[in-house]
């Protein structure tokens, strides 16, 4: 497991990818005045809307989007390049817009929008190291590779045996679309990797006044579910 781990540090110093000359390459990016995430993310969340409400539907989210943003998510296909860097307040609005035309404005909507991203996504991540996958085990590999995926921040994860609290620090700006949406992505990931009953909660907000975002998460395994169906002695 530790060898598998040690293979996620070969990275990129700059930016935390495995690609050279990218957007981001040579710029100090600890503080970053404008962070900035992948185009796998906003991609696989017009996945979500092209799967439940078809091309009319992601159509109809181009044209509520401002043309900028359009622009940074790759025209009105809104499929930038998978390993592209796309501006976060542009994936931030993407994710509103999807809140407002296809949910209830609440971003509660969001968390499934999330789950469906996780789908997309984690199998491919997880590819590696799929042999050693268990709920904890996902955690650590989506903290890990999170540097590749988004410009700013890392993750603090403190480990229990059914539960973590995972901390996002280093992160000077952050919004609460993003933040619903990233409650569902971790819960499908852990889903994914086979835990059962997996609720995720955020304890602490940056955009709520927060030094940083935290999250719990607790779960179950299957396991767990033989273990409570085994017959007891008699008393």
């Amino acid at each position: 497991m530790n060898d598998a781990l040690d293979a996620l540090d070969a990275l990129d110093e700059d930016t935390g990818d495995w690609a050279d000359e990218t957007q981001l390459d040579g710029m100090a990016t600890d503080q970053p005045a404008q962070s900035f995430t992948r185009g796998m993310n906003p991609r696989a969340v017009v996945g979500w809307v092209r799967a439940e409400h078809g091309d009319e539907g992601v159509d109809r989210l181009a044209a509520s989007l401002p043309a900028h943003v359009v622009t940074d998510l790759g025209g009105p296909a809104l499929r930038p390049p998978l390993m592209s860097w796309v501006p976060f307040h542009s994936h931030a609005q993407l994710l509103v817009k999807i809140d407002e035309l296809f949910g209830a404005g609440d971003l509660r909507s969001l968390v499934a929008v999330g789950r469906a991203a996780a789908c997309r996504d984690f199998p491919a991540l997880a590819r590696p190291f799929a042999r050693l996958l268990n709920p904890g085990f996902a955690i650590d590999i989506a903290a890990r590779i999170w540097g590749c995926y988004h410009s700013a921040g890392r993750w603090e994860v403190s480990r229990g045996g059914r539960d973590l609290q995972a901390v996002l620090v280093d992160r000077p700006e952050n919004h609460p679309a993003f933040c619903a949406a990233m409650v569902g992505w971790i819960e499908g990931a852990l889903m994914l990797a086979g835990g059962l009953d997996v609720c995720a909660v955020e304890e602490r907000c940056i955009t709520k006044g927060a030094t940083c975002c935290s999250l719990r998460v607790s779960w179950r395994e299957k396991k767990d579910t033989v273990r409570d169906r085994r017959p007891r002695a008699p008393t």
